[in-house]
């Protein structure tokens, strides 16, 4: 039996090769979008899963607040002296500082980012395989240092690295840079790890720096990071501990409220303050999802679409099964093989397209994708296949079953008003989807155009930054450096400061006089010198610039605008003269500034203090006024080498470093032009396909028309105006759920373009034209058919 209708199913579908093109390209285009939209979402939320413990690791992080209101991943003031006293916990935590280092090997140098110093646990309790070296000893002693894959093959080529040394000029003062000896070579952490390192030092290098050079225990309170390797519950218990003892170092009256964050959840969690590696968006992923169920049912609806138009086409051949004493069960049979041999073929394909073209794909996707997830998405496809073609398959069956073989041969059986509905329904749920798209894409767009031109309240254009990256020379040669730029005619302006602006800057907590009496804020800090609101543009509203250090026994300061609206002060005058704690120091405000976007516009401006630069510095801002920027950066190449030839040159622009900051919603405008087009494509397709159909179907209504007087003018605008009708049902239906969907994307971004109304116009007239251009051809070689021909046809 079975034999039998796979014969039949596969010698309609050769008979019907246009129905069963149009279903295997546009089922295929589908489900390899919808497939790489799985891949990229299994890659996702698969960040950090790949270590055997990590369901046991966390990471200590503190909580948001009414004065922090993200939340932060930075360490507790005076945790490791609380630690030390716990010997259970002695293996089970590690501590991370991130740096960015300037180093040399022989007469090259180099400026290195992602340069770990961590305790020795750091390798046993995170699966980063150690490929050379001992796991015991690598990292036991100060200056060792362990190198990645990519950086052994950049510095030491196929040479051997163990026991070589790298000359690193961090945590050393004498500027001639410290010996590290390479102890192991480490696997380069993979794609899906928010820990991102190219090198791996001991924290004993900072312990004993800090000895040597007594130095307070600077790292109780700058960028460390820490990480556990417990059960939670034992964990917890020291939480309290861990807030009280910071509050006794640092005298808070409300002590800071600290957690723990899971490992398996930093990736895809909250956006906290001064994150340590590459960070996910939940959001973005909902959107990825969405747009790929859409794909997926844009296809199945022009599948099923195409099977309710066809039905008329096999009534005869369905009675004449019946007559023959096929009953009603086997003939569905023979639907449903019809379509899963439409459906597995384009699943087959799609999965074959995918595994030849795997390395390409990588490289012209916008997101990032991991081959492990192929099994798991070739399983999901099939299956998706099969369901597909078994819902589609199961529709000429149902329908058939209702009429006796007689009927089947004498009489034209119409779809009742259901299906005409139901097909109706499909047509404008598949439009709906597109406009949808298309709105998406337009508010991407209008949203990086509104970020790009928004004013940030500092000039970004003609800024170029230099990174000192700890260079004693660098910071005792600033000021030849700076009287020599000055003295170029494009040069305005040459600052330094701890941090460039537009990426964040770090938090301090502060106590200050309120408008209702005394309050602890968190507030942002930036230490810069007398000429840094000249070189970003930054408007000095009232008061004064402080001139360098401490005047008399004060350090003065300056604030911005919002700092005095966290305080309950709406003129920036009440400000000045203002005394601010924070530690064990007192400063005085000096002047007030315009608020200006040190962050991102995901986040509003908060509350600042601007400190007198001291001794050391991160940052130099040069302000060119020139037309011509590629001389200029040749000029400031020159003048760097003159000055320090024994610093690396590593600088890029303002502008350059501010557009890297909205890459995200750059991939995600890519991916839905990439969509939106396909999306296009397949509802065109599948609408040429049903218009072929219907339109032979109703080619007796069109002759009689001609027959009583219509001309062609007069049918072709009846048959666009079902069309039209159609459109404007997805629009109704389209419109309002993109715009609810545009206004949950934007709330992500503090500052948001405003709705533009064209995006809707533009959507539903390109619509309007798909469609049009799709049934057109149709419609035209209907109408133009002589009325005798059509009769004899019909």
């Amino acid at each position: 039996m079975y034999p039998s209708l796979l014969r039949s199913a596969l010698t309609f579908l050769h008979n019907k090769r246009s129905y069963t093109l149009v279903n295997l390209f546009g089922l295929t285009l589908s489900l390899i979008a919808t497939g790489l939209i799985f891949m990229y979402l299994q890659f996702e939320y698969a960040h950090d899963q790949f270590h055997s413990n990590s369901d046991s690791l966390y990471r200590l992080i503190q909580k948001p607040d009414a004065n922090n209101s993200e939340g932060s991943a930075r360490n507790p003031y005076g945790i490791k002296d609380l630690l030390d006293k716990y010997p259970s916990l002695e293996n089970q935590f590690t501590r991370i500082i991130k740096r960015d280092a300037s180093m040399a090997y022989r007469d090259q140098r180099y400026v290195e980012d992602d340069v770990y110093f961590v305790d020795p646990t750091f390798l046993k309790m995170f699966d980063f395989r150690l490929l050379e070296g001992d796991v015991e000893t690598a990292l036991e002693d100060p200056y060792k240092i362990i190198l990645t894959e990519s950086m052994v093959q950049k510095y030491f080529g196929q040479e051997s690295p163990l026991g070589k040394q790298i000359r690193i000029y961090e945590y050393d003062e004498t500027n001639e840079g410290a010996l590290y000896q390479v102890t192991g070579v480490v696997q380069d952490p993979p794609i899906d790890s928010h820990l991102t390192f190219n090198f791996l030092s001991s924290f004993k290098t900072p312990d004993r720096f800090m000895m040597e050079w007594n130095h307070d225990r600077k790292w109780d309170y700058d960028r460390v990071y820490y990480y556990f390797n417990s059960e939670a519950a034992d964990l917890e218990v020291l939480l309290p501990m861990i807030a009280e003892n910071e509050s006794s170092i640092l005298g808070l009256e409300s002590p800071n409220s600290y957690a723990l964050q899971k490992f398996e959840s930093i990736y895809l969690g909250p956006d906290l303050d001064g994150e340590i590696g590459k960070k996910g968006n939940v959001q973005r992923l909902w959107l990825y999802f969405i747009v790929g169920l859409m794909i997926l049912f844009l296809a199945f609806s022009n599948f099923l679409n195409l099977t309710f138009s066809i039905l008329s086409y096999r009534q005869k051949e369905a009675g004449m099964k019946r007559l023959l004493g096929q009953n009603p069960s086997q003939m569905s049979m023979q639907f449903i093989l019809e379509s899963n041999f439409i459906s597995l073929f384009s699943g087959i394909a799609s999965m074959i397209i995918i595994l030849s073209l795997f390395p390409f794909i990588q490289t012209c996707l916008p997101f990032a994708i991991k081959d492990i997830s192929i099994g798991v998405t070739l399983v999901f496809l099939v299956l998706t296949a099969i369901l597909i073609g078994m819902v589609t398959g199961m529709i000429p069956g149902i329908w058939f079953r209702q009429f006796s073989a007689l009927t089947l041969l004498k009489t034209i059986v119409q779809p009742g008003r259901k299906f005409q509905l139901m097909r109706n329904a499909l047509v404008v749920f598949q439009f709906s989807i597109s406009i949808f798209l298309l709105i998406m894409l337009g508010t991407v767009q209008d949203q990086l155009s509104f970020i790009e031109n928004r004013d940030l309240g500092f000039e970004a254009d003609g800024v170029e930054l230099f990174k000192v990256n700890g260079s004693t020379e660098v910071i005792e040669g600033f000021q030849n450096f700076k009287n020599d730029l000055l003295g170029e005619p494009d040069i305005s302006a040459v600052s330094r400061s701890n941090s460039s602006i537009g990426g964040g800057l770090d938090e301090i907590l502060i106590e200050a006089e309120g408008i209702n009496g005394p309050l602890q804020l968190k507030t942002f800090e930036l230490s810069a010198d007398e000429e840094f609101l000249k070189a970003y543009g930054i408007p000095l509203l009232t008061g004064r610039i402080p001139q360098g250090g401490p005047e008399g026994n004060e350090l003065q300061v300056l604030v911005n605008e919002s700092f005095g609206t966290e305080i309950g002060y709406s003129d920036p005058q009440d400000l000045l003269a203002m005394k601010i704690n924070y530690g064990r120091a007192e400063v005085r405000v000096v002047g007030v500034v315009k608020d200006f976007h040190f962050d991102d516009l995901y986040k509003d401006v908060g509350p600042l203090v601007v400190f007198p630069v001291q001794e050391r510095f991160s940052m130099i801002s040069i302000k060119s006024n020139s037309q011509d920027q590629l001389t200029t950066a040749k000029m400031l190449e020159a003048k760097w080498k003159e000055h320090f030839p024994n610093s690396p040159l590593d600088n890029r622009s303002q502008k350059d470093r501010l557009a890297n900051q909205y890459m995200a919603p750059e991939v995600v405008k890519t991916s839905l032009r990439f969509f939106s087009v396909l999306s296009l494509v397949i509802s065109s397709i599948g609408l040429i396909g049903i218009s072929f159909y219907l339109l032979i179907k109703q080619r007796k209504e069109v002759v009689l028309r001609k027959i009583f007087g219509a001309s062609q003018v007069q049918i072709f605008r009846l048959m666009v105006f079902r069309i039209l009708t159609l459109v404007i049902a997805s629009c109704g239906i389209g419109i309002p759920i993109a715009l609810l969907y545009s206004s949950y994307w934007l709330d992500a971004f503090a500052y948001r373009a405003p709705i533009n109304w064209e995006n809707y116009l533009l959507a539903g007239s390109l619509l309007l034209l798909v469609a049009l251009l799709s049934v057109s051809f149709q419609t035209f070689k209907a109408i133009s058919v002589n009325p005798a021909q059509s009769f004899r046809e019909s």
